[in-house]
């Protein structure tokens, strides 16, 4: 094709042969140039800040060629939240609103801590789509690798983190097409979040080979980030074009720049092994068929490769460390062997540490054992009561310990507890209870901070027993002191009674509405709260006493009595008690309502609280 020195790319002055797209250079087309072709319809001008119904629109967090991203307050529970909004223009185009509905609809099936989480659909008060999401407040991966470059094991972490949502999103049917820097958030707390799923389908959808560039105004790698086989119109798009943008990611994230043309391997640019250029080299194939199939596969040979080098600097620095080691052995053995004398005539035994004295509790300065959980007293129990329900944090040290050594008796049920304690009970997404969440997923993230769910009453009381003896060992709990669960009648105290009111907690509100899992039709309480699942020990108010989530989190275990069999398996005697975050009727959500305590099942909303007891005239003998 000739060129035509009267006609040159707006960008960079390059002569351009004649039908060039929008008038510009191939290179500066592949760097997302703009031109009226790429950009669409021109950007009217700005429109006044939507009227949304229930939300105080407090700043704009973003805007493009179809809308802007708006920041946020709900006006009854001071909940924050980031509203996209489809401009005015694109609402009367129906393929415009259709990508809006679909990325509504993707979201709305996608539940994952590193997927941007949708709250609810609206519209504004002039009839503008508004899509309400999480807000996660930072910045996106683009702007951040702009600024500076990332530490490698920074660089590593965001990848997982993006293939983990990309593999979520595969196993639920949906492809993201449009994969780049700017719809990769990042939080200043290292959250990671995958966002704007308009593009996403499932593969036996059809939709424009070409929609990804047609619809954008981003200006930081677009064009480099799609497949090849996105720039064909009609030709099949499957998981592999996902794969494709993830290699492109992996490049750029570890390597600083975009694999452009015949690139340099990424082990000459990173210090990485060889291996991993034939990882980037297989993902980047132009041929999807030769490409890496999937992006579970790509992750599991990017880990293996990655664990390799961690190893092997690893082996590095311990040779380096013994060599070094070793040569000074031989100059200071005189030095040592005269200091070991020396200092074993004069050592004395160290004394024994002084801990603080359980009874010495107060509603303000609790007393907080070895594994930092606090206790406070409650008047009318005798008991000092656990300020939380116990934490993830907490029973993962009782599910590393050699729990069978903790008692003979326990022999007896130790299969059954272990072949059951990877299954937890939870609900699909039509609502069925099923049996595959385990203690690791229990189908909805999770922090070492959220209450243990899924507990068995068995282990709840097993957990006690070993604190218990962890902590007379340790010399800090004196004699005659004992962990175990609270009674029926002493967590009803501790709760104000079965008459007393609910103070805010986490149950079933408006909020769970956007679930997949919610059964259409089921009924929630009408006040608002921030978490759609369990939340973090402890992320509400503190209730009387001090004592946190009585009012709502998990379920907890309760005994009808304290007797010595409280160190043996109960069949009769456990029940359950206070709201679950599933509560959604006040029949449920109350102090009085005991619900069956399904003790064959591992429910992911049964907790416990455990109580600290000062010695009794009849305390129980040791089960060992």
């Amino acid at each position: 094709m000739n060129e035509r020195t009267d006609i040159r790319c707006p960008h960079c002055g390059t002569a351009q042969p004649l039908g060039a797209i929008g008038g510009l250079c191939a290179g500066c087309l592949a760097m997302g140039g703009r031109s009226d072709w790429l950009a669409g319809p021109a950007p009217a001008a700005a429109e006044g800040d939507p009227d949304i119904p229930g939300w105080h629109l407090t700043g704009t967090l973003g805007a493009g060629g179809m809308g802007r991203v708006l920041r946020a307050v709900h006006g009854e529970d001071g909940a924050v939240a980031a509203i996209k909004v489809l401009d005015a223009k694109w609402a009367r185009d129906p393929l415009m609103a259709a990508r809006f509905e679909k990325e509504a609809a993707a979201l709305r099936e996608l539940e994952h801590p590193h997927i941007v989480r949708l709250i609810e659909t609206t519209e504004a008060a002039d009839g503008r789509l508004c899509l309400v999401m999480e807000l996660v407040d930072g910045c996106d991966l683009g702007r951040l690798l702009r600024a500076q470059p990332l530490p490698m094991p920074r660089a590593v972490e965001i990848f997982q983190k993006v293939c983990a949502a990309v593999e979520h999103a595969h196993a639920r049917g949906f492809i993201h097409r449009d994969i780049k820097p700017s719809n990769i958030l990042i939080g200043p707390d290292g959250v990671v979040k995958l966002a704007d799923f308009g593009f996403a389908r499932h593969p036996a959808g059809e939709a424009p080979a070409l929609t990804g560039l047609t619809a954008t105004t981003d200006q930081f790698g677009t064009a480099y980030y799609l497949a090849p086989e996105r720039m064909i119109r009609g030709a099949a798009c499957d998981e592999r074009a996902d794969v494709f943008s993830l290699g492109v990611l992996l490049y750029h994230l570890l390597a600083g720049r975009m694999p452009l043309g015949k690139f340099r391997p990424l082990s000459q640019l990173s210090g990485l092994p060889p291996r991993m250029d034939a990882i980037v080299s297989n993902a980047l194939e132009a041929d999807p068929g030769q490409r890496t199939g999937t992006a579970a596969a790509l992750r599991k040979e990017f880990d293996g490769v990655w664990s390799g080098h961690l190893s092997g600097k690893s082996r590095a620095r311990t040779l380096r460390r013994t060599a070094v080691v070793a040569a000074c052995l031989l100059f200071t053995a005189a030095a040592v062997a005269g200091g070991a004398i020396w200092q074993y005539r004069r050592s004395r035994p160290a004394p024994p540490p002084v801990f603080a004295h359980p009874g010495t509790a107060s509603e303000t300065q609790p007393w907080v054992n070895g594994l930092g959980m606090k206790f406070v007293p409650v008047p009318g129990t005798g008991l000092l009561f656990s300020v939380w329900e116990t934490r993830r944090r907490d029973f993962e040290l009782y599910r590393a310990a050699d729990r069978g050594a903790i008692s003979a008796w326990r022999s007896d049920s130790l299969k059954v507890i272990r072949a059951s304690e990877e299954r937890i009970t939870t609900f699909n997404d039509n609502g069925a209870i099923i049996h595959d969440a385990t203690w690791d997923n229990p189908g909805w993230p999770i922090t070492p901070d959220h209450p243990a769910g899924g507990i068995h009453i068995r282990d709840a009381q097993l957990f006690c027993i070993w604190l218990t003896w962890r902590e007379h060992g340790e010399g800090r709990l004196p004699p005659g002191w004992r962990y175990r669960l609270p009674t029926n009648a002493e967590w009803l105290t501790a709760a104000g009674g079965e008459a007393a009111p609910l103070r805010p907690g986490n149950i079933a509100g408006p909020e769970v509405l956007a679930l997949p899992a919610w059964p259409a039709g089921r009924p929630t309480m009408p006040t608002r709260d921030d978490f759609a699942r369990l939340a973090p020990a402890g992320a509400f108010p503190p209730e009387p006493h001090g004592l946190c989530d009585l009012s709502g989190n998990v379920t907890e275990w309760v005994l009808d009595n304290d007797e010595p069999t409280n160190l043996r398996p109960v069949k009769s005697s456990a029940q359950v008690r206070g709201p679950a975050c599933t509560d959604g009727t006040p029949e449920t959500a109350s102090f009085k309502y005991l619900r069956p305590p399904l003790r064959h099942l591992r429910i992911a909303t049964f907790g416990f609280r455990v109580v600290l007891e000062e010695p009794r005239e009849h305390a129980p003998a040791d089960p060992s």
